[in-house]
């Protein structure tokens, strides 16, 4: 009795692991199809759940982005990059280097389905009532990405992303996102950003 007891506990465990599997895999391949056409993407952010650190993040494929937050607003347009100090009235603008880039909001947003692949899929219990499905993903060429996972908090039935946990070489950096908006338009001059009167400007190039 107590060898079918054993038997059947390590068949329910198999089985367990198999629909984990499958549902991962399920998953994955319907974020693929909602974010690998993934053109522009908007977003408010809480950084490392710190309610001091908050900010906004507009975005377009091929390294072009605004990135707010606390004192400084960061532009992009895929060749220079302006870090604007409104507090300090000064502005630092740089050439944009890709191959500096190890971890940029490219790879993260627009390139996750290409770059990494499933490894597991968990429910984490936020409260009592309230739950969240985390996809675990991992690089598909370790020796290439400083990353070496990314958690994403997703709702199963729209696939809208609530967290992402990025884990590197160096630390652990979580985004809150709310107010998450896919694809909508955004002319490319956005991303230029025009150097107010007044303003010190530092320039690297």
């Amino acid at each position: 009795m107590k060898t079918s007891i054993n038997i059947l506990i390590l068949l329910m465990i198999f089985i367990n692991s198999v629909n984990a599997q499958q549902d991962k895999d399920k998953i994955f391949e319907k974020l693929k199809k909602q974010y690998a056409e993934l053109q522009t993407i908007s977003l408010n952010f809480t950084l490392n759940e710190n309610t001091f650190i908050k900010g906004q993040l507009n975005a377009k494929k091929g390294n072009k982005y605004i990135l707010s937050f606390g004192n400084k607003i960061i532009y992009c347009n895929n060749k220079t990059i302006w870090n604007y100090s409104p507090t300090n009235n000064s502005v630092i603008i740089s050439n944009y280097d890709d191959n500096n880039e190890s971890i940029s909001i490219e790879k993260i947003f627009f390139q996750f389905t290409e770059d990494f692949k499933a490894e597991k899929l968990y429910k984490n219990q936020i409260s009592n009532n309230e739950s969240s499905t985390i996809l675990e993903l991992i690089p598909k060429n370790s020796n290439q990405s400083d990353i070496s996972k990314i958690k994403i908090s997703i709702n199963t039935n729209n696939l809208n992303i609530s967290n992402v946990v990025i884990v590197s070489n160096y630390n652990e950096e979580s985004w809150k996102i709310s107010n998450l908006k896919l694809n909508t338009n955004i002319d490319d001059n956005r991303f230029d950003f025009k150097v107010p009167e007044n303003v010190e400007i530092i320039d690297l190039r």
